[in-house]
């Protein structure tokens, strides 16, 4: 009876170990610090996994690429017959590093982008869909001069989860948060959140292109007439007489 028990503890933990190893990543969603990168792990009917990750590199270079996870690791097509693409999935702490296989899965990437690195769990607020909803509630808010529950409503987006936003769409967010805090009086305030917009803000756009690559360029320009605009009405109206 006793060995029976123990073969039967014995079998339990080489379970164990084997759907660890198996099952490296749970399903969720997980972005990159920097917010270069996305992935969305699922389960599917089946009960095994799949995955999809985008991301965007200099110049708009993007990668794209989804499949199925077995046993840590996902094959699809590669660049060659010989060289198929190897996505590895390791678990690290609360997120996921993803690997590739030397070069194998660059047939889904531009010249200037790359999908490998670690993927991080973020928070709730974080995630991207309640990040989009927090956009639309502020524009809402804002087109109906409630001012400041129009900042209460995108600032804990901001306040969390700027390492982990795109630079593009955080000199979005810092301008929205700007002009909000200028309407509302808080001009010390805008100031603070435009900070590190001002040195684009300084430049002319020719200074701009020559700076940035041309697709980083035309998104960078925007954001930084907005900031250069946002800076003057602040600037005016927090200067004492």
């Amino acid at each position: 009876m006793i060995r029976v028990m123990l073969l039967l503890a014995v079998l339990l933990i080489l379970a164990t170990q084997y759907a660890s190893a198996s099952e490296t990543v749970k399903p969720g969603e997980y972005i990159t610090s920097g917010g270069w990168g996305e992935m969305k792990i699922s389960r599917v009917a089946d009960g095994s996994l799949k995955f999809e990750i985008s991301a965007i590199g200099g110049n708009a270079h993007t990668c794209g690429l989804n499949g199925k996870i077995v046993g840590g690791r996902a094959v699809l097509e590669g660049s060659g017959e010989d060289k198929p693409c190897i996505v590895t999935f390791r678990a690290e702490g609360k997120g996921v590093h993803v690997s590739d296989n030397d070069g194998g899965c660059s047939y889904y990437c531009g010249a200037r982008a790359s999908f490998t690195g670690l993927y991080l769990k973020p928070l709730p607020v974080c995630e991207s869909m309640s990040v989009m909803q927090a956009r639309k509630e502020f524009k809402r808010l804002y087109d109906m001069k409630s001012y400041r529950k129009a900042f209460r409503t995108l600032e804990p987006v901001f306040r969390n989860c700027a390492d982990m936003t795109l630079w593009s769409e955080l000199g979005l967010i810092r301008n929205d948060l700007a002009i909000t805090q200028y309407k509302m009086g808080d001009y010390t305030g805008c100031l603070k959140t435009l900070k590190p917009l001002e040195a684009d803000a300084r430049l002319s756009e020719e200074a701009l292109r020559e700076n940035y690559a041309p697709a980083d360029a035309d998104t960078i320009i925007p954001i930084a007439k907005a900031a250069r605009t946002n800076l003057e009405l602040c600037r005016k109206k927090g200067a004492k007489p």
